[in-house]
């Protein structure tokens, strides 16, 4: 068997993906027995749509990729498994300080700005707008209420920075981007992404299948090893601060307010549950109309890497 290089995994400069920064720079000494740096090799990129063309074309061996984009992937005929979510840390809908948003109704008649189209902070925006009776969609659909558009997440804050017309309504966007919204423009938090959902997932880490199949030893100490780093991701853990600074390369006043309001009081458990994914699928098709049909959520689906490392951590 040809020796698998150092997997090359996709993922933004987010907090949803602080883990994989945790596994490959270290986290203790004395933790892992073997150099982590043989197993993988971030690949940090700009935005959801990098990530997504890079994935299918095959120069990454796996990415972190929204949970609905995952699912419309493997519809799509993209042989790939999901293994672990990221750490759930969730997000902010954010108005611009410049919009005169003082409840969720003022959205209307404004853009808002998100990451992704296939993401859960759509999903959780167009149910929110549903609520109070308004329709969330794309500027060209004539029965649109708020208007969605998408961006990379860093680019957020400069476009709300500039934006003194209060032309967009605000943002919905991963951190630490809300966190310089609202240091940087003004801006106010008007709910969590938790309010909506708790505990809800976001983006989920999936491997090619051929790389499951072939170097399943590799796969198995690479999923060990974010498994135990996920469980430095609460508050009061030494880890943080020493790593975060270099991971997210920000201020250290946004990261001071990310850490406030986005780190959990205990580690999330990344294990991926079917029920959810099958209910966000269920929404994606009958509520959103955005796909077209119901899948196997146990064929997309890989929990044993992360039950055999859930189980040798736990003995650890």
């Amino acid at each position: 068997m040809v020796k698998l290089p150092a997997l090359r995994i996709g993922h933004l400069r987010i907090l949803d993906h602080l883990m994989l920064g945790f596994a490959y720079n270290g986290f203790g000494e004395d933790l892992f027995k073997q150099t982590t740096r043989h197993l993988i090799t971030p690949v940090h990129m700009g935005s959801w749509s990098q990530i997504k063309k890079a994935f299918c074309d095959g120069d990454l061996h796996g990415a972190f990729i929204p949970l609905p984009e995952v699912v419309h992937l493997f519809d799509s005929g993209i042989k790939l498994k999901v293994l672990v979510y990221d750490c759930r840390p969730g997000a902010c809908l954010v108005s611009n300080g410049y919009a005169n948003i003082e409840n969720i109704r003022d959205f209307k008649g404004k853009t808002v700005l998100i990451s992704h189209y296939m993401s859960i902070h759509h999903l959780l925006f167009y149910r929110l707008m549903a609520s109070v009776g308004l329709k969330a969609g794309l500027e060209n659909d004539s029965h649109t209420d708020v208007y969605i558009e998408v961006v990379p997440p860093f680019i957020a804050p400069e476009m709300l920075k500039y934006d003194h017309a209060g032309y967009i309504g605000g943002c919905f966007i991963e951190e630490p981007f809300g966190s310089m919204v609202i240091n940087d423009c003004r801006g106010k938090i008007m709910l969590s992404s938790s309010q909506l959902w708790t505990d809800h997932p976001g983006s989920v880490l999936v491997l090619h299948d051929y790389v499951i199949d072939d170097y399943r030893s590799h796969v198995m100490d690479f999923i060990h090893l974010m498994v135990a780093s996920s469980k430095f991701i609460f508050r009061g853990s030494n880890y943080l601060h020493r790593l975060s600074q270099h991971f997210f390369n920000q201020d250290h006043h946004v990261i001071e307010k990310m850490f406030s309001t986005f780190i959990p009081k205990k580690a999330a458990s990344i294990m991926p549950d079917i029920k959810s994914l099958e209910s966000i699928n269920q929404f994606m098709v009958k509520d959103m109309g955005i796909m077209k049909n119901i899948i196997n959520m146990n064929e997309l689906v890989d929990t044993s890497f992360a039950l055999e490392a859930e189980t040798i951590d736990t003995k650890a």
